[in-house]
């Protein structure tokens, strides 16, 4: 504009290789390192500059110096802007302002992926992501802007230009291991291999030769960096079509960082005057995988929460089931304690009866052995006596053998048709000997000659044990009766004696392993009644008071 004072105005130069000084009507205004026709004196420095016109001159005449003696690339390959100080100032700020958003980014996902690593050493990708984000921040920091000499000034172009250089030899096998890793079994291993072995070359080239040699290394290296990229577009198709997770994403993400790639190639090749513009393939790639790991944690939080809670719940049923199974080991135990006493009462019960016969055996062999019995009607009388003891003994052995298979569920029930006045008369027979001792009748009503259905054996055992309790607890010169009724249409077999009685609250103790010998109906037999009884489907039924004897029945099954 016509009013605008020429001063206002400022000149910006972006990339002049590889150093150069700018004269505007015949004055300096700005230099980036120290042109010269001598190599010796040439001092190679590039960086974006602003400087201001200062003339108010209506016309102005620019001169550029320029010189290069270290680079492939020299001559005024960058643009030189005039207009506005405020206005290149304000371009200058938003590149600035690119660049460091970028540089944020890249740290944070460096320092996150590196954490996620370090926390999980099993997370591969997690390190060649942080390391790829590493490899770009490096060529961000001496591309562009050249932040690197803002922070360094005294850098070294050769450092500026080995760094820029190498970060790209490396960032593009890391990139490609990176992806493979991500969907894995996709590519092998060994086209993997000679990627970072052809980043090694170019490195080891890039040591042992002066920069303006290995600054054509660009060109072969564009080979193998589309060859990558087609390792890249391989990977990503496979992904797809096998509908591998966050497929999609990734390609997206890759798809953009190639687009600025391929756009950053074309203006170093001079072919299209697009500008660096990786930087935004920078974000692309790292916002895209910022939100395939957002997305990853929500999974990771969502999984851990549904876990949580079935864990809860496994906990409360797993407390459940403990409380249940701690109950369960505590009957146990208690069913354990009783069936020890029980064991160790039976023991005592059993030695109990086992006593009287056996001290009344030892007792007739010693008087069978004394010369002042040697009569044959005494002998004779005194044998009988101690096999009716040796009898008592056997039966108290066939008694404990019943009871361990009545405990171990191995006893079997034959019931065959039989004549009720057998099973009386068999069953007084055992306990004539004792009766008679006491001079105690025992009246059998054997008149009924019925037929009836039942166990032979187990059920003179009963009966057996009714008589002998009966005998055992009756007055002398007594009468003790056995006889046979009906029921309710079931065959009743009632023993009936003249004893001392039962109290009612004993009715049920004496039968069970908890009276002591001394109680009323001491001994294993009553129990052991029972138990016949209970496994024949047959009832016991006890009729007593004391001081009017006791009546006991046996009611047999239909």
């Amino acid at each position: 504009p016509q009013n605008m004072r020429a001063r206002e105005l400022a000149i910006r130069s972006v990339l002049q290789m590889t150093a150069h000084r700018i004269f505007i009507n015949g004055e300096k205004i700005l230099e980036m390192g120290m042109p010269s026709c001598n190599p010796d004196e040439n001092i190679a420095r590039t960086k974006p500059i602003i400087a201001e016109i200062p003339t108010e001159a209506r016309e102005l005449n620019i001169v550029l110096h320029i010189s290069n003696f270290i680079h492939r690339r020299g001559g005024p390959l960058g643009e030189l802007k005039l207009g506005l100080a405020s206005d290149l100032q304000r371009t200058t700020l938003l590149n600035r302002y690119i660049e460091l958003f970028t540089f944020g980014a890249l740290a944070f996902a460096i320092a996150t992926y590196l954490i996620i690593f370090l926390t999980r050493r099993t997370e591969q990708v997690a390190l060649l992501f942080s390391t790829f984000s590493f490899l770009i921040l490096i060529r961000l920091l001496v591309t562009g802007e050249k932040v690197l000499l803002d922070l360094f000034p005294n850098t070294p172009y050769s450092l500026v230009v080995f760094l820029e250089f190498n970060s790209w030899f490396f960032l593009v096998p890391t990139g490609t291991h990176f992806v493979a890793s991500f969907f894995p079994g996709l590519l092998h291993p060994s086209l993997r291999n000679a990627s970072y072995l052809a980043a090694l070359v170019f490195f080891l080239f890039s040591i042992m030769t002066p920069l303006r040699v290995y600054s054509y290394s660009i060109y072969p290296y564009t080979a193998i960096m589309i060859a990558n990229f087609s390792l890249l577009g391989y990977i990503l198709f496979k992904a797809l079509i096998e509908k591998r997770t966050y497929a999609v994403a990734m390609t997206l993400g890759v798809g953009i960082m190639i687009f600025f790639v391929i756009n950053d190639l074309l203006y170093l090749f001079e072919i299209f005057k697009g500008g660096v513009l990786l930087h935004f393939g920078y974000i692309g790639l790292v916002g895209t995988n910022a939100l395939i790991l957002a997305h990853k944690y929500i999974q990771s939080f969502s999984r851990t929460e549904m876990l949580s809670r079935e864990l809860s719940k496994l906990n409360a049923d797993l407390e459940q089931i403990i409380q249940e199974r701690s109950r369960q080991i505590k009957a146990e135990q208690e069913s354990a304690m009783r069936n020890l006493e029980l064991k160790n009462h039976f023991l005592s019960l059993v030695s109990h009866d086992l006593r009287n016969p056996v001290s009344i055996l030892s007792g007739y062999f010693e008087l069978l052995n004394d010369e002042k019995y040697n009569s044959p009607e005494q002998e004779k009388k005194m044998r009988q006596r101690a096999q009716d003891a040796l009898s008592a003994i056997i039966r108290i052995m066939d008694t404990i053998f019943t009871y361990d298979r009545l405990k171990s569920g191995s006893i079997e029930i034959n019931r065959k048709p039989i004549r009720l006045n057998r099973l009386l008369a068999d069953s007084v027979k055992f306990v004539e000997t004792i009766a008679s001792e006491k001079g105690i009748q025992i009246d059998c009503d054997t008149e009924h000659d019925m037929v009836i259905e039942t166990d032979y054996l187990l059920t003179r055992e009963i009966l057996y044990n009714f008589l002998l309790n009966a005998v055992h607890f009756s007055p002398r010169n007594s009468i003790v009766r056995v006889y046979a009724e009906d029921h309710n249409g079931r065959t009743a077999i009632s023993v009936e004696d003249r004893g001392p009685g039962i109290a009612e609250e004993m009715h049920e103790q004496i039968f069970k392993f908890r009276s002591s010998p001394s109680s009323s109906g001491g001994g294993i037999g009553l129990p052991l009644c029972y138990a016949i009884a209970s496994a024949m489907n047959a009832r016991i039924k006890l009729r007593s008071q004391p001081g009017q004897g006791s009546k006991f029945t046996l009611v047999l099954p239909l």
